[in-house]
């Protein structure tokens, strides 16, 4: 063989790369190194931090119900009902939480900043009735400043005398307006201790004839501007509460509810009932007869965490759904070391919120509590929650907690 013939290969590798060049390389390899260490040892010191920082709660495991989450078919079928609502006042307000009638037909609602307002008959414009806090000295509209500048939720007129408005205030308490004299008053003012518990996070509220207001309170340990730390903890924090306007007197009807929210009184005033969120579920509380002071199941096993719940013009129920179940949300619910992390960094909780696929909805009960009908937003794309549903007839005025405009949907 003529090994002269025999091309040579050029070497990978070229022979002209000098001992300097190779130093760098090393020691570039070195820095990387270490950059890469220091990272992974600063993320393990981050993650023994948190698991070594006490949690500012005790969660539990909890499920929703005995039964399975339900199938969204039949009348939970996904449509694009709600998706058709016209949104009022957009960038205007903030978390039109709850919503009533005064006697003229005009429609009263609170907002995030303390404010009380009323809207005109055409829905065109609103007015500011008032604020339940002091809105001049500090900027209102902030979880900071809640305490101060009031947060009203449920409201309600009195059935005889109509220009009393009821309003339960998750930071100032439980207050009047009087709409002929604008007299603003604390009945019930947050803070004050009945049973042992402080008197916070007053949710919504309905009036007796008997001159009773019947309270939700959602936590006698967190307030309204905490209630990621009381839905996260899943505890029986929630009460129930009454107010005679006769005698001022008060206390509890209820003890150990799951984040109790929105009340109704049913059609025949026997009773009210009682949204417990956390528990997906609504119960009813007898007022009068063989019953009275005695709770019996509503509806279980909802497809959402329910919020407020009022009457329907065709004789049952709407519930507006705050967050709709998912099987991150009930992982969630079986798992409260996941729980007890995110509550030391809330803002995970926020991230999880963006993250996740939205879905709003409210439902229709019947009058037993069944359910009849399901609108829809699959998406979030007009809205991302819902708490209250006022129904006009030929509409629906849906309110939302954190929602920067309010809904109107023609039927």
């Amino acid at each position: 063989m003529d090994m002269d013939k025999i091309k040579r290969r050029k070497p990978l590798i070229s022979s002209s790369i000098k001992s300097t060049d190779l130093q760098e390389v090393k020691s570039d390899y070195k820095s990387f190194c270490c950059c890469a260490n220091c990272m992974i040892l600063h993320i393990l010191a981050v993650l023994v931090l948190l698991f070594i920082l006490p949690a500012p709660i005790e969660p539990r495991p909890f499920h929703f119900s005995t039964e399975d989450c339900p199938i969204f078919s039949g009348c939970l079928s996904v449509n694009d009902r709600l998706k058709k609502s016209e949104r009022l006042f957009e960038n205007e307000i903030v978390g039109p939480e709850a919503l009533t009638l005064d006697n003229e037909g005009s429609v009263y609602t609170g907002l995030a900043d303390g404010r009380l307002i009323r809207l005109s008959k055409d829905l065109s414009s609103f007015y500011n009735v008032t604020w339940t806090g002091n809105h001049r000295q500090v900027d209102c509209g902030s979880e900071k400043t809640e305490n101060q500048c009031g947060r009203p939720l449920g409201m309600q007129f009195h059935h005889r005398l109509k220009h009393l408005l009821y309003i339960a205030d998750s930071s100032i308490g439980l207050v009047s307006y009087n709409t002929k004299t604008t007299e603003l008053k604390v009945l019930l003012r947050s803070g004050s201790e009945v049973s042992g518990s402080p008197i916070i996070f007053l949710n919504d509220l309905v009036v007796l004839r008997n001159d009773t207001i019947i309270i939700s309170q959602s936590s006698c340990k967190y307030t309204r501007a905490e209630n990621r730390y009381e839905v996260l903890e899943g505890k029986a924090n929630g009460r129930l509460l009454y107010y005679n306007l006769l005698d001022d007197s008060y206390g509890v009807l209820l003890d150990e509810l799951y984040f109790s929210n929105g009340i109704c009184l049913s059609f025949d005033e026997s009773s009210v009932l009682v949204v417990e969120t956390t528990r997906a579920r609504i119960f009813k509380y007898h007022l009068m007869g063989n019953h009275a002071g005695e709770t019996e199941m509503f509806v279980d096993n909802l497809p959402g965490l329910p919020d407020n719940i009022s009457p329907s013009s065709t004789g049952g129920y709407w519930v507006g759904i705050a967050a709709v179940r998912t099987s991150a949300l009930e992982f969630m619910a079986r798992t409260p070391i996941f729980r007890k992390f995110l509550s030391k960094w809330l803002f995970m909780v926020t991230l999880l919120e963006m993250v996740l696929p939205q879905h709003s909805m409210i439902l229709e009960l019947s009058a037993n509590g069944t359910i009849v009908q399901s609108l829809h937003d699959y998406g979030g794309d007009v809205t991302r929650a819902t708490s209250h549903v006022l129904d006009l007839g030929d509409k629906l005025l849906i309110g939302s907690y954190s929602a920067p405009f309010l809904l109107n949907l023609q039927l």
